[in-house]
């Protein structure tokens, strides 16, 4: 068979560094379904969120809009990008949050991306495609003290399949894990 491989999606963002971890940081926690870690980050890197009057009930919503939009991709294999953006945006007008527009957007074009890619190939997870690069010894280490337990655990497995050899997302396929047992 063939493989499709994207080689420039034209996502040429210049971001400091710590723009890059928290970009890092929220892809980690989306990729291995910690979706309230990732609803906590986006929160955390808002330039304003004083004038927010439920922050709880924000970071549930938007966690919510990321169960369902990587949900889709595990179970029926495609990416509901607009919905996820479209809940997303609504949340942050309702609830009166700012969002870090570089790290928003960068997050709106990965997404585009992926459901771009699933339009020509369902099979693509473009999630899964980058963990290589930035599922490393490093940000095992930096994951420790921000990511959950249950994320840690998984990225763990990750690389220590992958120094073996063998690939984690596969090897979950085979034992019937579906998305839900990431959250566990």
């Amino acid at each position: 068979g063939f493989e499709l491989v994207v080689l420039d999606a034209g996502l040429a963002i210049p971001l400091p560094r710590e723009k890059v971890e928290a970009l890092r940081s929220l892809a980690i926690a989306i990729i291995y379904g910690d979706f309230p870690r990732a609803a906590e980050i986006l929160y955390e890197q808002s330039p304003d969120s004083s004038r927010c009057w439920d922050p709880a009930a924000f970071k549930r919503g938007l966690a919510q809009a990321f169960r369902d939009c990587r949900r889709n991709v595990w179970e029926e294999g495609f990416v509901q990008v607009s919905d996820a953006c479209l809940r997303a945006l609504q949340l942050v007008q309702y609830y009166n949050v700012g969002l870090d527009t570089t790290l928003t957007w960068t997050l709106f074009g990965m997404l585009s991306v992926e459901g771009s890619a699933r339009q020509l190939d369902p099979e693509v997870d473009c999630a899964k495609a980058a963990t290589r690069y930035i599922i490393t010894v490093p940000s095992l280490v930096q994951a420790m003290r921000a990511q959950s337990w249950t994320t840690t655990r998984h990225m763990f497995g990750e690389l220590l399949c992958g120094a073996v050899g063998v690939d984690y997302w596969e090897w979950r396929h085979r034992l019937g894990l579906t998305w839900r047992d990431l959250q566990h």
